[in-house]
Parts: C-alpha cells; structure tokens; sequence
C-alpha cells in the first residue's frame, strides 16, 4: 500500500511536470552535444551584398528548394537592380534579370496564377509612376500593371512610402488569384489604404482607404453562407491622419467583404500602438476565434518602458468581442502565434512577453502554462518539424542562437548563428527520410546558411539523458531499493489475499445464479401484471360493448319473429292454390318484406362481427410482430371500439395530418391510445371536449391528445407515470394504466409528455419515430 502511494506521487508530479502545469524557468544555456538531435550547417548561397533582399522559393516542377535575391541600389548605374533565381542546395544562380531603375519597392512569392510553378511579383516606385510585374522562375515577364492611381503620385511631392502584396485569392470566383495589397506612407501624412487588383484584368476592383500602417490581411471564407471576409489590423503611429471615422492615434481591427467595402471596425488602442495578431481554430465553415494583443502608450515620445500594459482580446468572425485580458508586462516587439501545442486537433496561442515569457492560452482565452526564459527570445514558427505528429517551436534568441523545442518546451537541439531578425527565413523542406532543412539569411557573414537536423546515435542520447537527469535517476535508484524490502512482504500478503478471493468467487457466483432466477420470476410476473392492467381496461369497455351485442341481437330476434310469422302466412296462401292469383298483391308484399328483414339480420351479423373482430385486435398479446401501419386509422378504430362510452355531452375533434405509415406494435399503441382516451373522458364532469391531433416532425410521428376536464393537480404530475398511482376509487384499475402507456412509448424509441392545469384540462404529447426495429 505504501510502495503504490510513492509511486503514485511520483507518477502525479511527473505527469503535472511533463504537462507544463506549472511555471518553469526554461535554461536554454544546455550542452548542445546532450541533445537528441543536432544541426549541421552548409553554406547554399553567397549573397553579392549583405543587404540584398533575400526569400526563400520552392520550384517543385523541379523537385528542388530554391530562392530568389533582389539587389538594390547597384554601385553600377547601369545595373541598378537585378533579380536572381538560385538553386539553394546545390549552388548557383538559375536565371537572372536586370532593371536600370532606381525605385525598387517590395517582393512577394507564390504560385500566383496557380499553374504550379512559381512566380515574383515586384513592385516599383520610380519618380511618379508606380508599376508591378510578374515574374515566372525563368525570368519571363507575365503581367506588368500601372498602380500610380492607387498612390495619388501626381497629387503629391514626394513619396517616402511603399506598396507591399500581402496575398493572393480567388475573391471573384473566376478561377484567378487578386493581389490584395496595402499602401504603406511611412511617417508622411498621408492616408494608407488597402486594395485589390485583379492582375489578370488589369484592374484595381477596390481601394480603401486607411489612417494607420496596415499589416497583413486575412482572408476568411465561409463556404456554408458564400461570404468572403479580409481582416486588417491597422496600427497606429501618432500622426495626424485621419480616414473617414479612423485617426491614426488609435489602431483598429477592420473588416471587409469580398467587394472591399467595410463589414465592421473595432478600435485597439492609441497612442502608438505594438499590435499582434492570431486566428485560432477557424474553418471554411464560419467558426473560429480572432485573438489580438496590443501594448500602447499614450505618449507622443514613446519608449519600450512607456508599453507597460498588454490588452488581449479575443472576437468572433462578425466582430463580437467575446473575452478581454489586461496583462503586465508589455509585448514590446515581441509576439503572438497560434500552435496545437499539445496535439489535440485544436490551436492554442503563444503570447511572447517583453519579460522573456511564453504563456499558452487555449481558444477560449484561459491561461494553460507558463514558460520563462533566461534570455530574449522570438518565434520562428510553430510546426511538426521532425514529422512525429506532434508540434515543435523553432525559437531565436537574442543570443544569435536557434532552438528546437518540443510540446513540452524540452530543448532538442541548438545552433550558434549571426542573423538579423529583418532578414531571417524558417522554410520546411525534406532533404532525406529522416531530415529537414532550415534556410536562414546570416548577414554578418552575407551568405545564407541552409541547416539540416540529424538524430544522435542512441548512446549519445542515454549518455546526455544520463548527465542532465543524474539527480532524478538517483533519486528513483531509491524509490526502487525501498520498493524491494517491501515487495517480499507484498507477494505473500497477495497469496492470502487470493485464497480469499477464491472463496469469495464461489459464494459471487452462487449468489449471481439466484439473483438470475429472481431476475426471470420478476419478468414473469411484469408480463402477467401488464396483461392484467390491460383486460382492466377492457373491463371498463365491457357494458358499453354488450349493450351494442344486445342491442344487434335483439334486432336479430324481432327480425326472425317477423320472418316467422311472414312465413306463416305465406304457407296457409300458398295451400289455397286458387286464391293465389288472387292473393298476388299480398304475397308479393310478404316476399319483400321477409327480403327487407333478411338483410336485417345480416346487417345485425355483420355489426356483431365487427365488434368481435375489434375486441380480438385488441386483446391479443404482446408479442406480435412489428408492422407498418397507419396511426390515424388506429386512432379511429379505438374510438369505434369505445364509441358508446364516450358521453353524448362530450364532442371528439380530429386534426390528422396525413402521415405517412409508423412501424410499431400496433395492438400495444392501441391500448396507449384507449388508456389515454379513457382517462380524457373520465376527468370531464358536464360538457367537454376531446381533441386528437397528430402530425410529422422530422422523423417523428407526434400525437397530441388534449381535453377540457379537471386536470391533473400539479403536486401529482411528477408521478402520474409511477405504477400504482391512481386516483379512481378502489377496484377500479390496478393503477399501472399511464405506468403501461409510459413503458409501451418508451420501447418504441419514444417520448411522452403531460401538461396539466387544474382548471384548463390535461394535454399528452407523444412522439414516436417514424422507423423503429427490432
């Protein structure tokens, strides 16, 4: 007992401590020769100059990782800006092209018209005309479009801004990818704006205009109600402009629709602004959360010490605001990214503090963990890396290094590199079954370095698992020499615990083969209860029944005196043949006479049958066979059946929907309705009203059976399906009646509801589905 309490403390803090339910202080500072995986480098690419604009590329009509280098303000003149495609892997420049302009704006890379290659698109700026080309790999000019009109040059001295294509997407459905862009004015007072161009076309579809510095747009589509969303967080830098409603004293979450105008704005906050954002968990069907977090200072001279606070707000895709956060410290210039960190199919956040903190919120904005840091850190990316299915976190420090995490915030492997965060890539990519490459820009050193991971061999591994746990191994070598002393005493305890147990065994299955018997006894005498509930309700229907016997008997009876004495008659006319010519009138006459009363008795039969034919229907057992019938002809022929006990004060309405036939047990819901209906006419004391209603609702037959009578009092409604409970007098019922009906609805996979009012009556509500089997 004592050696499981150990063990299971130990088992608790380990799980609670690999979980990450606590805060911990992550040393990034370990061997790196301890880790499982190790980073080798190889230098791809030598940059012409260690300022050179610089991206990654994957070419897969090619089978290879590839990048193109833009380089600006050329010391030639004549060669002012030149574009190169280079193979990462194995070296060397694919192809190249050459611009004698000075302007060079921004680049952005994808496969732009979806053909499966890939494309550029470079804008320029150059004194004041402002044009964009498209690029394929080879060097072919694709699209070249004036953009001068969405930058009003012609309005303006100077330009100290630039056009950034932020994405592409289909957002007129005509199979084309859009630029959507974002104008960008730096510090000049001047509106920014947001457009879409249709490149295909030649054509600017919208442009609007904006106060602050635009980041990224997001595109969300909703395939289930057909709408396009962009989202657009506007950050704020202390300037005098203003665009309609927006200054830019204040950043803003915006959102537009397919045709770029405005669906809603939420403001963020102001002075200058630090604003990030995370879309978590959305999906093609509108669900899914927008997280932002925003540090700002109200200072017009703002430092990082005036970004005190961190404001995190969490909306839905129309703009509700659904949770706000206020936090300390700051973000500073730090982050906010989305990851399944703990793999279970849905995204958690990572808000990166200025206090060097990682702390993992769920989609509902509730902290899950804390992690601190020694150091300054960034976020790369978030993805499966090492292709083991769960998620790992590329970070940079601020020591020039980069760190490979797990979901558990466990360093597996670290590499020393001089970057600048400006100009730093992450790019996956398969260089072998059990490696991936990392591509990073090192601008001390104006070349790109192409990093690949391997695993260590597994004694490299058990050696650092060894020097970095010694403390946790000794403590467990231990537990375990304390489990030994312990473990001889508890095998012979168990031995006498299992003689035990034998005995008990036997004396458990003597007891199981008695409760079984019981267990068959008690469902013999349910059925038997049933069935004698069951003749009780056709006991009350007895009287009504002989009455109408009675009633075709005694027609049977007059009938047959009259076709007696007509017989008579016509034996004593019949031997006088002579006078029969005579008497032809008046034989005539008894002829159909007798004709009239045989169909009489026929009729008389024919009724006496019926009803014997009915009370069979209705009386037979239980156990007959599902059948697909029609529930309002089984309505109709229990009222037939009961018809003479219904009082002639009491008026029955019907309201049948045409439904289509239930499969059921026909004679067991017949008695539900002759129990229900019973009961109905029973509570009205003078005038009343009986009203049957049924009707489809989806997959379910619903029968409603409402009356004027005295109700049911409310402190008895909680136990009218209870068997036993009545409230006739004694002899009258065995009170299993609603107790029967309950149980007949519920084994056919339905409901049964009653609402009652102590002076408006009683209402039952019965749903039954339309297919049941066995």
């Amino acid at each position: 007992m004592i050696l499981h309490l150990i063990l299971s403390t130990i088992l608790a803090l380990l799980v609670l401590y690999q979980n990450g339910y606590c805060q911990k202080k992550v040393d990034l500072s370990s061997d790196p020769s301890l880790l499982p995986y190790d980073f080798k480098s190889h230098q791809a690419i030598a940059l012409d100059r260690p300022d050179a604009e610089y991206a990654p590329m994957y070419m897969p009509d090619q089978g290879r990782l590839g990048a193109y280098e833009i380089l600006d303000h050329w010391h030639d003149d004549s060669l002012s800006f030149l574009i190169f495609w280079r193979d990462v892997l194995k070296g060397g420049a694919i192809n190249q092209v050459n611009r004698n302009i000075w302007g060079f704006g921004f680049s952005y890379g994808d496969d732009i018209d979806s053909d499966g290659n890939f494309e550029v698109a470079i804008e320029y700026i150059h004194d004041k005309v402002s044009w964009i080309e498209v690029f394929e790999v080879g060097g072919k000019v694709e699209y070249k479009g004036d953009l001068s009109e969405v930058l009003y040059l012609k309005d303006r001295d100077r330009w100290d801004g630039a056009i950034i294509i932020q994405t592409v997407h289909d957002l007129n459905r005509d199979l084309s990818k859009e630029f959507i862009a974002t104008v960008f004015t730096g510090y000049a007072l001047y509106p920014r704006s947001v457009f879409c161009l249709d490149w295909k076309k030649d054509s600017i579809l919208w442009n609007y205009i904006i106060s602050g510095l635009p980041y990224p747009p997001k595109v969300i589509e909703n395939k289930r109600t057909g709408k396009t969303r962009i989202v657009i967080v506007i950050v704020s830098m202390g300037n005098d402009v203003t665009a309609g409603d927006m200054d830019d004293r204040h950043s803003y979450i915006l959102c537009l629709n397919e045709r770029g105008e405005r669906e809603w704005l939420r403001t963020l906050g102001g002075i200058f602004s630090r604003v990030h954002v995370a879309y978590l968990n959305l999906d093609d069907e509108g669900r899914g959360k927008i997280l932002t977090a925003t540090s700002f200072s109200e200072s017009d001279l703002p430092s990082d010490s005036s970004f005190e606070q961190t404001v995190l707000r969490q909306f839905d895709p129309e703009g509700n605001l659904l949770k706000t956060i206020k936090l300390s410290p700051g973000i500073s210039s730090r982050q906010l990214e989305k990851a399944d960190i703990d793999n279970d199919g849905v995204e958690e956040a990572l808000l990166v503090t200025s206090d060097n903190m990682i702390t993992i919120y769920d989609d509902e904005l509730d902290e899950l963990a804390k992690y601190a840091f020694q150091k300054g850190i960034r976020i790369w990316k978030c993805m499966d890396f090492l292709g083991n299915g769960k998620t790992q976190i590329i970070l940079a420090t601020d020591e020039d290094e980069i760190i490979l995490l797990n979901d558990k915030f466990r360093m597996l492997a670290k590499y020393d590199l001089k970057f600048t965060d400006n100009s730093s890539y992450v790019v996956e990519t398969e260089l072998s079954e059990s490696s991936k490459t990392l591509l990073m820009k090192e601008a001390d050193q104006a070349r790109v370095a192409v990093l690949y991971f391997e695993r260590k061999p597994v004694l490299a591994i058990v050696k650092g698992f060894v020097l970095r746990y010694q403390q946790t191994l000794f403590a467990i070598l231990g537990i375990l020499i304390v489990a030994l002393v312990f473990t001889n005493y508890h095998r012979r305890k168990t031995k006498r615990n299992l003689d035990i147990i034998s005995v008990q065994r036997d004396e458990l299955e003597k007891t199981k083969a008695e409760l079984e018997s019981t267990l068959e006894d008690l469902k013999a005498a349910q059925i038997r209860l049933v069935q004698s509930e069951k003749m009780a309700s056709l006991s009350m229907l007895v009287a009504g029944i002989a009455h109408e016997i009675n009633n075709a008997v005694g027609a049977l009876i007059s009938d047959n005196n009259t076709v007696t004495r007509a017989a008579g008659r016509l034996r004593v006319t019949v031997r006088d043949a002579k006078s029969l010519r005579q008497d032809a009138e008046k034989l005539t006459a008894m002829l159909e006479m007798m004709e009239s009363t045989s169909l009489a008795v026929g009729e008389s039969a024919e009724r006496i049958s019926k009803i014997i034919k009915r009370l069979r229907s209705f009386a037979r057992l239980d156990e007959a066979e599902l059948q697909r019938v029609d529930i309002n002809q089984c309505i109709d022929e229990t009222l037939e059946l009961m018809h003479s006990q219904l009082k002639q004060n009491i008026l029955i309405t019907k309201n049948y929907s045409d439904l289509k036939p239930i499969t059921c047990y026909p004679s067991q819901l017949n008695q539900v309705f002759l129990n229900l209906i019973l009961n109905a006419k029973d509570s009205i004391d003078g005038k009343g009203e009986i009203n049957i209603e049924t009707r489809q609702e989806d997959h379910f037959a619903v029968i409603k059976i409402s009356d004027t009578g005295r109700g049911i009092p409310e402190k008895n409604l909680h136990k009218i399906f209870d068997p036993g409970f009545t409230t006739k007098g004694v002899g009258i019922g065995i009170g299993l009646g609603l107790s029967i009906c309950y149980q007949i609805v519920q084994d056919h996979k339905g409901d049964i509801e009653v609402q009652s009012n102590s002076d408006k009556g009683t209402i039952v509500v019965m749903r039954l589905p339309m297919e049941m089997h066995r």
